[in-house]
């Protein structure tokens, strides 16, 4: 399991739930665009959306530092950043890794409920393929 559904578990006392893991990339990724986009303004606080947008594209270089989940990690890509160092953020949902669309591809579950709790029936690969392949 990624460090921060491990760290979600540890402060609310419940497992994560639908969301949790696309929820915490969109912030993250947009954090590092955020700060991605404000190297080299004499003013951080004069970024642009546009700028935050371009930004996101540079921030999943197959050939940059991988940068995982949680607050250490984070802490690791600040200095990396801001030395203009390529960065590749592997999220809590897996890689993000934007297509040309702007699109982000995850691995799926097809879960069912089972005696009060959610249990993975099936799983896809949607990551290394559009067409979704079912998992062993």
């Amino acid at each position: 399991m990624r460090r921060v559904l491990t760290d979600l578990t540890a402060a609310s006392g419940m497992g994560p739930s639908l969301l949790d893991a696309s929820m915490y990339d969109a912030t993250v990724a947009l954090a590092l665009a955020a700060l991605k986009a404000s190297v080299g303004l004499s003013d951080p606080s004069t970024v642009t959306g546009a700028q935050v947008q371009q930004a996101l594209s540079q921030i999943n270089d197959p050939n940059g530092t991988i940068v995982r989940t949680g607050t250490e990690a984070f802490k690791q890509a600040i200095p990396l950043i801001s030395a203009g160092a390529a960065i590749n953020y592997d999220g809590a949902s897996g890689p993000v890794d934007f297509d040309s669309s702007g699109n982000i591809f995850q691995n799926l579950s097809l879960y069912q409920g089972q005696a009060g709790a959610f249990v993975d029936v099936q799983k896809f690969d949607c990551v290394t393929s559009p067409s979704c392949l079912a998992l062993p």
